[in-house]
């Protein structure tokens, strides 16, 4: 009775001294969070039997559902770009408890409990099907949100099969080409959205035929592609090349058979060695297609250059050691060699000169390391088809050194330019010089900046002459004020370069944020579409772009860093197939939509209204 009465006195003092929450004396009783449902194939709505599915806790504007706060640039509610496959945990560095996950049945079915309320991010994965998340369109998702008043949630998770290419390779005279090397690039839409780094036409997965000359390439997500071949015909001569798109040359090697010097230009299906002709073969959910080629070769180009010693002879008095002489390159241009493509063959050297071979039709990067090896002379040369059997340095033209200076922001030093052809699409990217990547590589294939530019907020890469948009991502989420260019031309994102050039880009980090629902019909649109459309969009010389999200199960969404401005927030109810990037296009749903002012405001909370897409 005493120890009773002492522990009631001193429970009642915490209490009064705010230590404990007045709170009630029984227990509640624990709600249960769960989420149900069914996994189907979008080829044919059959069940997925016993694929897993995992729930990661969405980074929220609730703080009750948030264990730590989130990392720069999280996306919440809405669950746009972000990292696949990571716990919270691991995203905030905290330490919890692995994501609840379950196996569905022979039938499909699962039932998943979740800790408590909040947003869920719900991914699965299944043999023959691509780890995908929950109504995912793009990179962007609809996270399933939890509340006291709605503790479950059942849905249906169409899942995505995977698409296969496969097909056949054969020469001229119909017999089977092993070893050839296929590449599948995904056609991604034009035009740019400033939440990610671009969805372009990229190489995606490759393939090699085997002995009967026959290749497949899975794990394809739907969409449209071009297919490529690159392959070396086994009786020619001289193919002692490497396989990673670039080639130095020995001393000597011997010369080829001339009957014999032939080669297999990159072609493009169904039979083009131009890439502006090549058909694309569209895929859909789980189909396979037969792609099959016949290559037929042509007689292989060369191009002869001096020896380095020779372009850049040493200084009057200066003793050079030719072992320490760094080499000549000659590097085939596109997204080609991350998969081997295009053999160069040094067929024959000589004391004077270097005579690279076994070129076909394409792009090509000359590196000639100067004598104290700091730095390169860049040239490029384009060998078109029917071009002349030998090409020498004069035939190529000089790259033009453009150097960068970045201001504006300190954390400028991590953002990554981009340079995006306006004719070819080709692209050169920059990032801190301390990494070497893209058009700058320091001690290898790029120019080292002088000391006195050599923080990280200055660079150099080499361009062709030509026009380019420059784009800027950042995990830092910076974006592009304006440019400036000494030797070079600018209107808004665009810049002409046709001779050394130095380009100031101006950067900012001040950011905004737009959050709401999106409701068609007084009802949540779940899946929906959200646009934020600058008033600028569509005008000359315009720096800013679209943002986009996805509305969650309960209609919310939320845009975060968004440079501050005037815009128009639209949602367009499943919408993906829309073709927002048009100008002409995303017009008519402008009429629908709400403006936006977040010159001033930090943040901007606001419902909208979902339009149908027309």
């Amino acid at each position: 009775m005493r120890m009773w009465t002492l522990a009631r006195v001193l429970t009642l003092a915490m209490i009064s001294a705010g230590d404990l929450p007045s709170v009630s004396m029984a227990t509640a009783p624990t709600r249960e969070y769960r989420i149900t449902g069914v996994a189907v194939s979008t080829r044919n709505g059959a069940p997925v039997p016993y694929c897993r599915i995992t729930a990661y806790a969405a980074i929220t504007s609730d703080a009750t559902a948030m264990p730590a706060p989130p990392p720069p640039r999280s996306r919440a509610p809405g669950l746009g770009p972000g990292p696949r496959g990571q716990s919270l945990a691991s995203r905030t560095g905290g330490n919890f408890a692995p994501p609840p996950q379950v196996t569905a049945d022979s039938s499909g079915r699962f039932s998943l409990e979740v800790p408590g309320p909040g947003a869920w991010r719900l991914a699965a994965t299944a043999r023959g099907f691509r780890s995908q998340n929950y109504d995912e369109h793009e990179s962007f998702h609809s996270a399933v949100v939890l509340t006291e008043a709605a503790p479950t949630f059942n849905l249906t998770f169409r899942l995505r099969p995977d698409s296969v290419l496969t097909g056949l390779i054969l020469d001229e005279a119909g017999d089977p080409v092993a070893s050839a090397q296929v590449m599948a690039e995904l056609i991604a839409p034009a035009g740019t959205d400033r939440t990610r780094p671009p969805s372009r036409g990229r190489a995606t997965a490759a393939g090699r035929t085997d002995d009967r000359g026959k290749y497949e390439i899975g794990g394809l997500e739907p969409g449209s592609y071009r297919v490529k071949v690159q392959a070396q015909p086994w009786y020619a001569a001289g193919t002692n090349g490497n396989q990673l798109g670039r080639s130095a040359a020995p001393p000597t090697s011997p010369s080829p058979d001339p009957s014999l010097d032939l080669v297999y230009p990159i072609t493009w299906f169904p039979g083009s060695d131009d890439e502006a002709t090549a058909e694309a073969i569209k895929l859909g959910d789980g189909e396979e297609r037969q792609v099959d080629f016949h290559l037929s070769a042509i007689p292989a180009i060369h191009l002869k250059v001096p020896r380095n010693e020779n372009v850049n002879p040493p200084a009057p008095g200066e003793q050079r050691n030719r072992q320490q002489v760094r080499p000549v390159t000659v590097t085939r241009v596109g997204s080609d060699t991350a998969f081997g493509f295009q053999q160069i063959n040094v067929t024959r050297g000589s004391q004077s000169e270097l005579d690279f071979g076994g070129l076909s039709p394409g792009t090509y990067e000359i590196r000639i390391p100067s004598a104290d090896g700091k730095t390169s002379e860049v040239r490029q040369v384009e060998i078109r088809p029917g071009s002349q059997a030998v090409l020498r340095l004069e035939d190529s033209k000089p790259m033009v050194r453009v150097q960068l200076k970045l201001n504006g922001s300190p954390n400028s030093e991590n953002a990554t330019v981009e340079f995006l052809d306006s004719e070819t699409g080709a692209r050169i990217d920059s990032q801190n010089p301390a990494r070497g990547h893209g058009g700058f590589q320091p001690g290898e294939l790029g120019d080292r900046p002088p000391p006195e530019e050599g923080d990280a907020t200055s660079r150099v890469v080499m361009l062709p002459p030509h026009q380019f948009s420059v784009q800027v991502y950042s995990n830092s989420g910076l974006y592009l004020t304006g440019m400036e260019a000494e030797g070079a031309r600018v209107t808004g994102r665009l810049v002409t370069i046709s001779d050394q050039a130095t380009l100031t880009l101006n950067f900012a980090d001040k950011h905004a944020s737009v959050d709401g629902v999106a409701k068609i019909d007084g009802n949540p649109a779940a899946g929906a579409m959200v646009l934020l459309v600058p008033a600028t969009f569509g005008m000359a010389g315009d720096l800013n772009t679209i943002y986009r999200d996805e509305s969650n199960t309960d209609g919310s969404f939320r845009i975060a860093a968004v440079p501050p401005g005037q815009y128009i927030l639209v949602a367009i109810d499943h919408g993906w197939d829309v073709d927002w990037r048009d100008p002409a296009t995303i017009g008519q749903y402008l009429l629908h939509g709400t403006p936006v002012d977040l010159r001033t405001a930090a943040e901007a909370h606001q419902e909208v209204v979902a339009v149908a897409p027309t």
